[in-house]
């Protein structure tokens, strides 16, 4: 990692300013209070962000709301650029914002995401991301009043700090890898011991499986050879029931003939009962036969009734006429009447306006009498004519009356003697159909007779056919009951066949999980034994090298640093320094300020 740019802004003492750093060795150098640690603290800042337990204040000017810092760095052969900002509020100063650009690829995330992609580029452990990063405090920026703390750290922090800067941390993490894959391989083990725990079992239980198969196998055989036998049997009985069956058709059709032929009989016999009494009923009809019916007779009736109509006719005409002409004169008397009255009440004529006389009067009521007189004599007349009109009608309507009786017993006569004569025509094909119903009942009657014959000779097949069908409803019935004892069998067979598989299937994994028992065994053992002991071994063999470096560089430095005293400095095993002054071993609180110093800086 090289810096090559940094730019604050109310950081510390600094308002405003940008550092370009050179390549090569750089020493900072100034007054008390010129700015050098703000520097190294924003560079830590601009790195990794506020620490656990560092104040934002610590960083921030006094008379600033808001800081920032940019960092500019290359690493790994990538230019990177950091960016944070601090900002005062009510309850203190905090982080603000952060980004990081890498490579022209600008991140603007949170804080514990820019932090670990800066210990990521940096190759810093990932557990220093939530805490103190006391490598870069160690190796790279100390404070003054932090460089005793390495030495006063304990034994065990202190080692874990070397073996982080030297890369020794590994060992430490293979050894605590061997120890979780062991326990984690023993609890596979352990698993896998209880999954296998029925294996025995399973091969006894598969062997039993196996030979019950192949006594079903034996079974099914027998049983597929019954059913073969059986099947015969069945289809030589269908054989022997199907020409039966065509016999009792045979018989069938003979019975339905002989039930149509009776039925025909009957039929034709009660069509012959029913011939003879309409026979009897004509006879008996015809000879009550008397009088004959006259057709000239007949046409004169019709002829008068023609005429008595046309005469009522003409009568009602006429009285229709007269009652008009009654109806007419009695209102020209009405009207004479009225006009004559009115003439006697007006004094001044309404069409000229002039009086009129008395003798006017007179002469218009002369005339109006006349005109009285004249039409009541002539309604008197019209009234005793449309009495005879009437009486004329009556008597005609009486006469049409007594003709059309007469009509219709002329009529009723014609009918009669029309109905003898169809009688007379039906009585003549009755004997006929008689004639040949008795023919055909005869000639059926014979028919009848053979198809008895005929049928007494099927009488036997009935039997045979029922004893057949039994037969062969038993041996269906074994059949069925054989194709189901088949069915059970096969699928016993089937079912344990599944279960035999199933069973290898689980031998076989189960042989597999024991095979990889013996390897996870062999291979834990290898773990703990032979290889934590090389890995030991190794770690041992490095920590010890390191050391011997360690402890020259570190007493070469000391010596450099306080040239002319009495001690003797070592390093142990865990790293810590060891004081001597002759043969007794000093504190490190005993020594002076200076010897401390110069003890933790060549520490350091």
């Amino acid at each position: 990692m090289r810096f090559k740019r940094l730019k604050l802004r109310n950081i510390r003492s600094y308002r405003e300013e940008e550092i370009h750093f050179p390549e090569g060795s750089l020493l900072l150098a100034g007054e008390v209070g010129a700015g050098k640690t703000s520097i190294l603290l924003a560079l830590e800042y601009a790195l990794f962000g506020l620490q656990p337990g560092q104040k934002g204040s610590s960083l921030l000017r006094n008379d600033a709301d808001v800081g920032e810092v940019e960092l500019e760095l290359e690493t790994n052969g990538q230019v990177v650029l950091i960016e944070r900002r601090l900002r005062r509020q009510s309850k203190g100063v905090s982080n603000e914002y952060a980004a990081i650009t890498i490579d022209g690829e600008k991140i603007e995330s949170s804080l514990t995401e820019i932090k670990s992609r800066v210990i990521n580029l940096l190759g810093y452990p990932s557990e220093f991301v939530k805490k103190n990063n006391l490598l870069y405090r160690f190796t790279v920026y100390t404070p003054q009043e932090h460089m005793k703390q390495i030495i006063l750290e304990d034994a065990e922090t202190r080692l874990g700090v070397i073996r982080h800067i030297f890369g020794m941390e590994k060992h430490k993490i293979i050894k605590a890898n061997i120890g979780a894959v062991v326990s984690e391989l023993r609890s596979r083990v352990r698993a896998m011991q209880s999954a296998i725990a029925e294996l025995e079992r399973e091969k006894e239980e598969l062997k039993t499986r196996v030979d019950s198969i192949a006594a079903l196998e034996r079974a099914l055989k027998e049983k597929k050879a019954e059913l073969a036998e059986r099947t015969s049997l069945r289809r030589e009985l269908e054989l022997e029931l199907s020409r039966l069956e065509e016999k009792i058709k045979e018989k069938l059709e003979l019975e339905k003939g002989l039930e149509r032929t009776s039925i025909l009989i009957e039929n034709k016999q009660a069509n012959l009962k029913s011939l003879e009494k309409e026979i009897k009923e004509l006879n008996s009809t015809l000879a009550e036969e008397k009088t004959h019916f006259d057709e000239a007779s007949y046409a004169q009736l019709r002829e008068e009734l023609e005429h008595a109509a046309k005469l009522i006719e003409e009568c009602r005409n006429k009285r229709v006429s007269i009652s008009a002409t009654i109806a007419s004169l009695e209102r020209e008397l009405a009207e004479t009447t009225q006009k004559r009255d009115r003439i006697f009440k007006i004094d001044i004529c309404p069409t000229c306006l002039q009086s009129v006389s008395e003798r006017h009067k007179h002469n218009i009521l002369l005339e109006s009498e006349k005109k009285l007189s004249e039409a009541k004599k002539k309604l008197s007349q019209m009234k005793e004519e449309i009495e005879k009109v009437i009486a004329q009608e009556q008597e005609l309507k009486a006469r049409l009356s007594a003709l059309e009786e007469k009509k219709l017993g002329m009529e009723l006569l014609k009918s009669k003697s029309e109905y003898f004569s169809k009688a007379r025509a039906r009585l003549s094909n009755l004997e006929d159909g008689r004639k040949m119903l008795v023919k055909d009942i005869s000639s059926l009657q014979s028919y009848l007779n053979n198809l008895s014959n005929k049928l007494r000779e099927f009488d036997v097949f009935d039997e045979e056919f029922k004893r057949k069908r039994a037969e062969l409803e038993e041996v269906m019935r074994s059949e069925k009951r054989i194709e189901i004892e088949l069915a059970e069998i096969n699928k016993e067979i089937a079912l344990s066949e599944r279960e035999v598989e199933r069973l290898k299937s689980r031998i076989k994994e189960k042989e597999e999980i024991a095979k990889k028992i013996e390897k996870y065994n062999e291979f834990s053992h290898w773990l703990s034994t032979s290889f934590l002991s090389l890995v030991e071994l190794i770690e041992t063999n490095l920590m010890f090298k390191l050391r011997q470096g360690f402890s020259e560089i570190f007493r070469k430095w000391f010596f450099i640093l306080i040239p002319e005293n009495d001690f003797d400095i070592q390093i142990d095993e865990s790293f810590t320094p060891i004081i001597l002054k002759g043969e007794t071993e000093m504190p490190y609180e005993f020594l002076s300020g200076g010897e401390r110093t110069a003890l933790a800086l060549a520490y350091r």
